[in-house]
């Protein structure tokens, strides 16, 4: 890996008399293009594309006259060019022939990962126009025509712009754009210093741990050039989330929302989300699954405990379950995992100052099995928490398979009423299943420290 791949446009053209101006025109708009002749015995990339937000496409790559054969291996070569997990973009196609654009949009639409929109533009009208500038703006129009059909697409290339940006600010103030020097380097000072603030400074540093704490120190720089570079392009912004926005505040109880974009009459659906799209937007938000080493956040269960030995000093499943647990429910909750939160507090991890980890126990629920996620279903199947406030849900996530835990989406009621303190260094020897992320975690922090400190009083 070079960490060279940034270009969001692909060029698919066998002709390079036609391609090459095309891919000129697009470079004076500052847009970077990989051109692919696509035709056979042409040499393809060693691996899939990802990033493409744009594809030019021109349908015919083969000397062969059957249109049906010419639409098949474009979508084929299509399909191989661009990865399954690209994201979304648009196609913009080479032709005025609306019966070809329909027969090629189906063949796209059979690849892993087909476009979200497909445009048509005809290539003799844009090489004809005279001046780089005046094709680059002919092509990108039709794009913007486009993207005013899609408003998650198009705040997403915008986003994702914004994102570029300000990784390219975050570099030049980290000093990382001057040349190396003989006695001393200015940018790896800084990036040794980034690096001192964020990993375990007690000890030595393994190139496993640096990887993590300077990617982790690096965020707050970068997340302040993004607000930056959001800053800039305010006026952009606002003219693409405005259609999210409508979608959010003039939603009606049918699931429709009436867009009021400028030259669209029509309707946008806005569909409930699924309890399984919505897990799995929480655990993008909430959790992370890539965790295997001692650190806040760390989520462990019984049975990794266990085998500590605690006896006496760690509480039962069942003692557990039944302070978490509905009482009238208690009999169908005697597989639900018991689980443990580590609570330290991040910066002691960070100084590597945590000789004692803090855990709470927790019960894992299947969100189906709680009312509030499943109307429907009958009470005889409910396995619901108690209402109380020692006790905390947060919201469905959906985890990777794992022993022990239901195989759909979890919600994680965590309950105050058990602490337990173990040895840091005995607990470094248990795999957790994951970490919840630092926002959930200093929440569920500070509800800890409330429910421990709230003074309570006695009224007549």
């Amino acid at each position: 890996m070079h960490g060279l791949r940034t270009s969001s446009v692909l060029i698919l053209d066998d002709n390079d008399e036609e391609a090459i101006p095309i891919q000129k025109a697009l470079a004076t708009c500052g847009i970077g293009a990989i051109l692919i002749s696509g035709a056979p015995g042409e040499e393809e990339p060693k691996e899939p594309i990802r990033g493409i937000r744009v594809a030019v496409l021109d349908i015919y790559l083969l000397d062969d006259p059957s249109q049906e054969r010419q639409i098949r291996y474009t979508g084929d070569l299509v399909n191989r060019l661009i990865d399954e997990s690209n994201g979304p973009y648009v196609a913009v196609v080479w032709t005025d022939n609306s019966e070809v654009l329909d027969e090629f949009k189906e063949e796209l639409e059979k690849i892993a990962c087909p476009p979200v929109l497909t445009v048509n533009l005809d290539k003799t009208d844009v090489l004809a126009t005279p001046g780089r500038e005046a094709r680059a703006e002919k092509i990108l129009s039709s794009i913007r025509t486009a993207l005013a059909e899609s408003p998650p697409l198009d705040f997403s290339n915008l986003w994702e712009q914004i994102i570029r940006d300000a990784a390219t600010d975050t570099l030049v103030s980290l000093q990382l754009d001057r040349p190396p020097e003989s006695e001393s380097s200015r940018s790896l000072a800084f990036l040794a210093a980034l690096l001192r603030s964020e990993a375990n400074r007690s000890g030595p540093i393994s190139d496993r741990d640096a990887v993590r704490s300077l990617m982790a120190a690096l965020n707050p720089v970068h997340l302040d050039r993004i607000e930056v570079q959001a800053t800039n392009l305010a006026e952009d912004l606002e003219s693409a989330i405005e259609p999210i926005r409508k979608a959010v505040y003039t939603r009606r109880p049918d699931g429709v929302a009436t867009s009021a974009l400028e030259g669209y009459t029509g309707e946008i659906k806005i569909p409930e989300l699924e309890l399984a799209e919505l897990s799995e937007l929480n655990a993008a938000l909430l959790f992370d699954p890539r965790s295997d080493e001692f650190g806040a956040g760390r989520i462990y269960s019984h049975r990794g405990i266990a085998t500590l030995r605690l006896g006496l000093h760690l509480p039962g499943t069942r003692q557990i379950r039944a302070s978490t647990v509905e009482k009238d429910h208690l009999g169908r909750a005697v597989t639900l995992p018991v689980v443990y939160l580590e609570m330290s507090a991040a910066c002691d991890h960070k100084g590597g100052n945590v000789t004692t980890a803090r855990l709470i126990a927790g019960v894992a629920f299947a969100a189906s099995r709680i009312k509030e996620h499943n109307n429907s279903l009958a009470s005889s199947a409910r396995v619901p928490p108690r209402k109380a406030e020692y006790l905390l849900a947060i919201e469905p996530i959906r985890l990777p398979d794992m022993q022990d835990f239901p195989s759909e989406d979890i919600v994680f009621v965590w309950n105050a009423r058990f602490p337990v303190s173990v040895s840091a260094e005995r607990l470094r020897g248990i795999d957790p299943i994951g970490k919840l992320r630092e926002p959930l975690l200093s929440d569920i922090r500070a509800w800890l420290a409330y429910h421990s400190s709230r003074p309570g009083h006695q009224s007549v």
